[in-house]
């Protein structure tokens, strides 16, 4: 084998074995956010809730730039 080969080899075993870690990652993060998603409405700290909330605060932006807070609505 070249040194190139070698090179090679070993960048695309880097690469790949980075490759699935992070298609690994991505998956327990898509369940989790399934597992804690929109249908468990009764679970506190919802990642859903708290998006809307973040959505929320930002729709009621000031003129001047300032966001105004808003309170969480009762669910």
């Amino acid at each position: 084998m070249s040194e190139f080969q070698v090179a090679f080899c070993l960048l695309f075993s880097t690469w790949f074995r980075f490759c699935w870690l992070r298609i690994f990652f991505y998956k327990v993060f898509f369940l989790w956010v399934v597992r804690h998603g929109r249908g468990q409405q009764d679970r506190k700290g919802c990642l859903y809730e708290e998006y809307d909330l973040i959505i929320s605060i930002y729709r009621q932006k000031s003129p001047n730039g300032y966001v105004k807070f808003a309170e969480k609505p009762a669910v």
